[in-house]
């Protein structure tokens, strides 16, 4: 699409999450146990939409709530279920205050 960037993401995406997307995020994820270690492999085997765990700067998440709702289509979601997510990551939303914190109501671990 035009309206792309070369991430595949819709270069109009709210960078921040409206009311509702936090209210939505908050009765979908608690804060997590960040001391749960996982190694890579139980990040490959939650590759799917049920069950979507991606891998961020060394922390695990559990991103299955956020599809959906996800202002940037679920599809930008979706590519990062099973994988290292970091790059994809970092290239939209590193550094920015909204994702950032939106992406920690989803951390359930840390990579081993």
């Amino acid at each position: 699409d035009a309206d792309e960037d070369e991430n595949g993401e819709n270069e109009n995406d709210d960078d921040d999450m409206n009311d509702d997307d936090k209210n939505d995020a908050a009765a979908n994820t608690a804060p997590a146990d960040t001391t749960t270690v996982y190694a890579m492999s139980d990040i490959a085997a939650n590759n799917t939409e049920s069950s979507c765990w991606t891998t961020i700067r060394g922390n695990v998440y559990n991103l299955s709530a956020w599809i959906d709702a996800h202002p940037g289509w679920d599809r930008n979601i979706l590519r990062l279920c099973g994988i290292d997510g970091t790059a994809a990551f970092e290239g939209k939303h590193g550094g920015k205050e909204g994702p950032e914190t939106t992406l920690a109501w989803f951390q359930i671990g840390v990579l081993q």
